[in-house]
C-alpha cells in the first residue's frame, strides 16, 4: 500500500514538473517579441508599418537635422542594415513587412548607441541565417546558451543575427543579441514591469510606430555625456516618472507627441494631482530658455513630506506654507557664461504679499529692506531647494514682481523684472509664446518649455564635445514643450517640436487628409472618365477602401474582406466612355464605378488563393480578358461580364506564378 502511494505521489509530481516546463519553456517558443528586451533599453520602437514609418521621415523637412542626434541617426543607419540584409530573404523580408518590429536602443561602451531588432517569424521561421551572406559579406558563427549566434562584416558593415523561439535578433553588437538570447531563455517579459505594461496597454496598435521610453535610463545617460561637474544637477530629475509611450507625427510646423506615462508610487510624477488650466504669466523674461512649470492640488503636502529632519519641516510650515499655493515655475534665462545655475530663478504666485512679507523677514540678511518694489538679500536657500529641486545657495534674493514672489541667486534678473513691470514694458514668453501655444494644450500639471533658440550657449556648456550637432539641432528646431496631465490612475502625455522658420516645409501641397488608421495599401491615381479628373484610393489597416475625388474630399469608403493585391485598372465595363476600377484581393476579383457600387457579376470569387495581381488585356470594342494566377497552379481566365473567358480552360500546370500574367496578342 505505501508503495502504490509513493508511486502515486511520484506520478503527480513528475507531472506537474513537466506541466511547468511545457509553460515556462514550450509556451516562451510562440511568445511577443518583448520577451527579447532586457529591462535596462533606453527607447523601446514598435514599427507596426515600417514603410510608412520611413517614409514619413524621409518627407519630414528637418530630416537632416535629426540626423544630428546620434540616437536619430544610429536609428536610421542600423535600421537600413536590417532591411538591407533582409531583402535577401523575401520571407524575412515579408514578415518584417506584416508584423510588429521592435527596436530597443542601448548605451554601450564611450556612450555608443546600439540597436537590437526584433522580428516575430511566420513565413521565415523555417529560414537559414546564414543565408542573408552574398558575395560582399563575411560570415563567422559561435555558439551561446546553445543557439547559434551569427555575426557578419564587410568593409562597411558590422552586424550580428540569431534565430531563437520564433523571434529573428539583429544588431550592430553581437553582445546585444547574446543578451536578448538569455534573456528570451530566462528572464521575465518587459511587460511584466507595471509601469511599461500600463503605458504599452495604452497605446494605439493601429499606429505605425510609437515610442517607449525609459526615463530613468535615459536620464542616466544624460548624465553620463555632461560635463562630470554636472552629474549631481542632472541626475535630480532621475526621480520623476518611469516609462512614457507615444506616437510621432510629422506636420507642417513641426513634430507632434501624444501618449501617456506611468511610475511607481515613489515616483515624484505621482505628487501631481487635479487639472488646471496655465497661462504663461507675462513677467517671464524674453530671453528664457528653460521654463518648468507646475500645478497640483496637493503641492504644499506633497513639498511638506520632501523635509528630511524636524527643524526644516517645521520651518516650512511656519515661514513657506502660510503663502505657498498650487503653482510653481522654475526658469533660466540664457546664460552668458559657464556658470548658468546664476541665471535659474523660482517663481511663486502669491494672494497675500504682506503675509510674505511677514513671513520671509526672519530670513533678511542684516538690514536688507522686505517691502514692495525692493529687491532683498535672504537666506533659506536649503529650503527653496527641497522645494523647487534647483540648487540655490543658501545666500539668495527675492523680491515682488506684480502678484509673482520671485527668487534668483542674481537679484540682477528679479531688478530687470520689476523695471519692465513698473515701465509696463514687458517682452515676456507671452509674446513669443502666444503663437506657439496653438500647438500644445492649456489644461496640465506639469510643462517643461524650451526656447531652442536662446539655448546655444547652454548646449555647448552641457556638451562640449557635441558642439557642432547641437548648433546644427537649433539651428533646425525653435521651441519645445513636454507636458504631463494627470488622468486617474495613469497620466497623459504630450509634446510639440516646433521647426524654425527656415526649416519649415515649403511644398505645393493642394489638400491634406487625416485617416482613421492608418494607410495599408496604395495611394491609387485613377481616372473618373464621367468627371475627367483624377480620383485617389487607398486601403487602411481594417481593410477600408476609401475614395477621394481631385479636391481631396472622401467620396465613399467600402469595407473589403482581404488586401488589394498589386495595382488598379480602369476598364470601360458598358463601353459608353465611363470607367470602373478593377482589381483583386488573395480570394475574389472587384470591379466598382466611381460611386462606391460593385458591377453586376462581380466580385468573382476565386476557387483558390491568387498568388498574384490580376492581369487585364483590353481586347477593344469595350472588350476584356482577365487573368490571374492561383494557388493550386492553375491561371483563370474570366470575360469582363464576370465570366469565364471562352476558349480559355484554366490553364494548369503554371506552378507557382507570383507576377501578374503577361498577354502576348499575334494578329488579333
Amino acid at each position: 500500500m505505501k508503495k502504490k502511494i509513493f508511486w502515486i505521489i511520484g506520478g503527480l509530481a513528475i507531472l506537474a514538473a513537466a506541466v511547468a516546463i511545457y509553460f515556462l519553456l514550450l509556451q516562451r517558443k510562440n511568445t511577443g517579441a518583448l520577451y527579447a528586451i532586457p529591462d535596462n533599453a533606453m527607447v523601446v520602437c514598435a514599427f507596426e508599418n515600417v514603410q510608412a514609418v520611413t517614409t514619413a521621415w524621409d518627407a519630414s523637412p528637418t530630416e537632416k537635422a535629426l540626423q544630428a542626434l546620434p540616437v536619430w541617426s544610429s536609428l536610421r543607419i542600423q535600421l537600413e542594415f536590417l532591411l538591407g540584409a533582409s531583402g535577401l530573404e523575401p520571407d524575412l523580408d515579408k514578415d518584417i513587412a506584416d508584423n510588429t518590429l521592435i527596436a530597443a536602443l542601448y548605451a554601450g561602451g564611450n556612450n555608443a548607441l546600439d540597436w537590437l531588432f526584433v522580428v516575430p517569424l511566420n513565413r521565415a521561421s523555417g529560414f537559414h541565417v546564414s543565408d542573408l551572406v552574398n558575395e560582399v559579406v563575411q560570415m563567422n558563427e559561435h555558439t551561446f546558451e546553445h543557439e547559434q549566434i551569427y555575426e557578419f562584416s564587410s568593409d562597411t558593415t558590422l552586424f550580428a543575427c540569431a534565430k531563437v523561439h520564433g523571434l529573428f535578433l539583429f544588431s550592430s553588437s553581437s553582445v546585444l543579441v547574446e543578451n536578448a538570447v538569455l534573456h528570451v531563455k530566462k528572464q521575465p517579459s518587459l511587460d511584466t514591469d507595471p509601469a511599461f505594461h500600463k503605458v504599452h496597454s495604452a497605446m494605439d496598435e493601429n499606429v505605425p510606430f510609437y515610442v517607449m521610453l525609459n526615463y530613468p535610463v535615459c536620464v542616466d545617460y544624460m548624465a553620463s555625456v555632461c560635463k562630470p561637474d554636472l552629474y549631481a544637477w542632472v541626475t535630480g530629475i532621475k526621480p520623476f516618472t518611469d516609462w512614457i509611450g507615444f506616437t510621432l507625427d510629422f506636420t507642417d510646423e513641426g513634430i507632434a507627441m501624444n501618449g501617456f506615462t506611468a511610475a511607481s508610487a515613489d515616483k515624484h510624477i505621482q505628487d501631481l494631482q487635479g487639472n488646471y488650466a496655465y497661462e504663461m504669466p507675462d513677467i517671464i523674461p524674453a530671453n528664457t530658455v528653460y521654463l518648468d512649470r507646475i500645478r497640483s492640488s496637493e503641492f504644499t503636502v506633497q513639498t511638506a513630506k520632501a523635509f528630511p529632519d524636524e527643524e526644516s519641516n517645521r520651518a516650512f510650515f511656519d515661514r513657506w506654507a502660510p503663502w505657498l499655493g498650487e503653482r510653481m515655475l522654475v526658469g533660466m534665462t540664457e546664460p552668458l557664461d559657464p556658470d548658468f545655475q546664476r541665471n535659474m530663478f523660482v517663481v511663486f504666485p502669491v494672494s497675500d504679499e504682506k503675509l510674505v512679507y511677514d513671513k520671509l523677514s526672519a530670513y533678511a540678511v542684516n538690514d536688507s529692506l522686505v517691502k514692495e518694489n525692493s529687491v532683498w538679500k535672504m537666506y533659506g536657500g536649503n529650503i527653496l531647494h527641497t522645494i523647487s529641486k534647483v540648487p540655490f545657495p543658501d545666500t539668495m534674493f527675492a523680491g515682488m514682481v506684480d502678484t509673482f514672489l520671485v527668487f534668483a541667486p542674481d537679484g540682477g534678473i528679479i531688478e530687470e523684472m520689476q523695471q519692465q513691470s513698473m515701465e509696463h514694458t514687458f517682452t515676456g514668453k507671452q509674446g513669443s509664446y502666444s503663437q506657439f501655444k496653438q500647438f500644445v494644450s492649456s489644461n496640465f500639471n506639469r510643462s517643461w518649455y524650451f526656447d531652442l533658440g536662446h539655448a546655444t550657449q547652454l548646449f555647448n556648456y552641457l556638451l562640449p564635445d557635441n558642439k557642432k550637432q547641437a548648433t546644427y539641432f537649433t539651428d533646425h528646431f525653435g521651441k519645445l514643450e513636454l507636458q504631463f496631465s494627470n488622468n486617474g490612475d495613469i497620466f497623459l502625455f504630450n509634446g510639440f517640436l516646433q521647426y524654425t522658420e527656415s526649416a519649415q516645409r515649403t511644398s505645393g501641397m493642394i489638400w491634406k487628409q487625416s485617416l482613421e488608421r492608418p494607410a495599408r495599401n496604395g495611394p491609387y491615381v485613377v481616372y473618373n472618365a464621367e468627371r475627367k479628373q483624377m480620383y485617389i484610393a487607398l486601403q487602411d489597416t481594417a481593410n477600408q477602401l476609401l475614395m477621394y475625388s481631385a479636391n481631396g474630399s472622401l467620396q465613399w469608403k467600402q469595407f473589403l474582406p482581404g488586401k488589394v493585391m498589386g495595382e488598379m485598372h480602369e476598364v470601360d465595363f458598358y463601353g459608353n466612355g465611363s470607367t470602373q476600377i478593377l482589381f483583386n484581393t488573395s480570394d475574389a476579383i472587384y470591379l466598382m464605378d466611381f460611386n462606391g457600387n460593385m458591377v453586376e457579376g462581380f466580385p468573382i470569387t476565386l476557387t483558390a488563393l491568387a498568388t498574384a495581381p490580376v492581369c487585364v488585356d483590353n481586347m477593344g470594342s469595350g472588350k476584356y480578358a482577365i487573368y490571374i494566377p492561383c494557388s493550386n497552379d492553375n491561371i483563370y481566365g474570366f470575360s469582363s461580364d464576370g465570366r469565364p473567358l471562352n476558349g480559355w480552360n484554366p490553364f494548369k500546370g503554371s506552378g507557382m506564378v507570383q507576377l501578374p500574367v503577361q498577354v502576348s496578342v499575334h494578329n488579333r
